[in-house]
């Protein structure tokens, strides 16, 4: 297998462009000079590095998620392949999508007024930077690059829509945005009509049981450096989201998701704070320790049981990876 990586710049107020954490640029692979790993925003530069580096469109291109940074750009390219619900959100630049999120928001607590106001940087921040295309095609389960064949794994958490390619003769996956060394990524929220949505969390938890039983040597992030001890990150992910469901149902006592996210991030970007507090709240409600009922100023939510019994539940989702990890030794 060969790899050649370029790095997409992209500059959104709300991402770090730190040069420490590598955030402010997209990783894009050039695997057996056959295929495209992810390709970065929709701009004039991107379409610069991509011809000069490639020369033309006619390669095959995968998306790992639907996400502006990682598939802005994917217009260029005839031959696109994707989960279905990237095709979808490629096909109106995530129109839809950002229409359900701010219903959900609504629902959750959040402002009429910062609503008109979120939709107003969506389009500055991110939807000016796709452009839509109704040429992406469904993912199969494995896909032929070159003279070798990667398996396709679907990887929902970070997005609903994210898959890694796993090459089982080198031991190799390219993981977009599940594995990043230099941060944590954000469960981000997930509609699946007006009323309901993916418990991002739990379906994040299960997509890293599926990589940690993976025999990996070498992993292609979306962004930052080559990773080579993914189960390490695996369990700096676990820790941090334990940490974070504690604070968050400590902080619930009849509030709106709105207000613990104002709470614990008052100064931070509100689609990100929020995608992390709706995250933690319906992960707790799922298993049983968060009650929820409609209310004036929004859905409020209840702690229920003992901190404890979280601090339980997470030892035991420590310990499920942890032997999981153990199989492949």
């Amino acid at each position: 297998m060969i790899v050649k990586r370029l790095r997409i710049p992209y500059h959104f107020p709300s991402r770090s462009t730190s040069k420490k954490t590598n955030m402010g640029k997209t990783n894009v692979y050039i695997i057996n000079d056959d295929a495209i790993f992810d390709v970065g925003i929709s701009s004039d530069k991107t379409t610069e590095i991509l011809k000069n580096s490639i020369g033309n469109f006619d390669k095959k291109l995968i998306i790992s998620h639907a996400h502006v940074d990682h598939f802005g750009a994917a217009y260029l390219f005839n031959e696109i392949y994707a989960h279905k619900s990237a095709c979808l959100k490629l096909k109106d630049a995530e129109e839809e999508y950002f229409r359900l999120v701010h219903i959900h928001f609504l629902n959750e607590g959040v402002p009429l007024n910062l609503i008109e106001r979120m939709r107003i940087n969506v389009e500055e921040e991110f939807r000016r930077f796709i452009k839509p295309t109704d040429k992406c095609r469904v993912i199969s389960n494995k896909i032929k690059i070159g003279d070798e064949t990667f398996k396709v794994i679907h990887t929902p958490g970070h997005s609903y829509s994210h898959i890694c390619l796993y090459h089982k003769d080198s031991k190799s996956i390219f993981c977009g945005d599940v594995l990043l060394e230099d941060v944590i990524p954000i469960p981000i929220i997930e509609p699946i009509d007006e009323f309901e949505r993916y418990d991002v969390m739990s379906l994040y938890l299960e997509t890293l049981e599926k990589l940690i039983s993976l025999d990996i040597k070498k992993a292609y992030p979306g962004h930052g450096d080559i990773i080579s001890k993914h189960d390490e990150i695996i369990f700096r992910y676990i820790d941090n989201w334990e940490k974070r469901s504690i604070y968050v149902w400590e902080t619930l006592d009849g509030k709106t998701a709105f207000e613990v996210t104002t709470d614990l991030f008052p100064r931070s970007h509100l689609f990100l704070s929020m995608a992390k507090i709706i995250a933690i709240v319906d992960f707790l409600h799922s298993k049983g320790f968060v009650e929820k009922e409609e209310g004036r100023k929004g859905r409020v939510y209840f702690k229920v049981d003992e901190i404890e019994s979280i601090r339980e539940l997470w030892r035991k989702i420590k310990e499920k990876m942890i032997r999981k990890a153990r199989s492949n030794q």
